[in-house]
């Protein structure tokens, strides 16, 4: 799998990014039948802590994304060492005595990415809690999943980008 600390992450397809949003979004809404963060805080599956840091990282990777668009004048996602600066720069951040802005804004992009990538892969663990086995096949919402590593779509609730993230989780939980 990738790392969450690349040099020039991608704001949407990179690890932490907001696929990994998407992924906690589409379980929540397939196995708590909810389709609000707000909605898993009050079944008690987020903490009001843990609510806030996610709503919070969400709201900043968006932010880092939209000006990233704004400044490059086109779509693009992949935060390149000469768009960091600019973009810290627009968004605000002026540096200090012993940090320059970049240096403060790719802190704030890792903690935001690292919450993301932890609340996804947390509800990965809850989905299957119980359901781990060595062989044999189970569901997850509209999917079997086969040896834990194979997964056959049942029906048409998804794209192809969110069975590849869940697949990847799949995997990544049996090592």
């Amino acid at each position: 799998g990738g790392s969450l600390y690349v040099l020039e992450p991608n704001l949407k397809q990179g690890e932490g990014g907001l696929r990994d949003l998407d992924l906690l979004r589409w379980l929540a809404a397939h196995h708590f039948h909810v389709n609000r963060l707000s909605a898993l805080l009050r079944l008690s599956i987020l903490s009001p802590l843990e609510a806030a840091t996610l709503e919070d990282a969400r709201d900043f990777l968006l932010r880092a994304r939209h000006t990233l668009h704004w400044e490059k004048g086109r779509k693009d996602d992949r935060l390149t060492f000469e768009s960091q600066e600019e973009v810290a720069t627009a968004m605000g951040y002026r540096g200090g005595p012993h940090q320059l802005p970049v240096e403060q804004f790719m802190r704030d992009y890792y903690l935001a990415a690292i919450t993301l990538r932890r609340a996804a892969d947390a509800m990965v663990d809850r989905c299957l809690a119980g359901r781990r086995r060595d062989t044999g096949t189970h569901r997850i919402g509209g999917f079997r999943v086969m040896h834990l590593a194979q997964l056959v779509l049942a029906d048409d609730l998804i794209s192809r980008i969110v069975v590849s993230s869940l697949s990847h989780r799949l995997r990544s939980s049996m090592l």
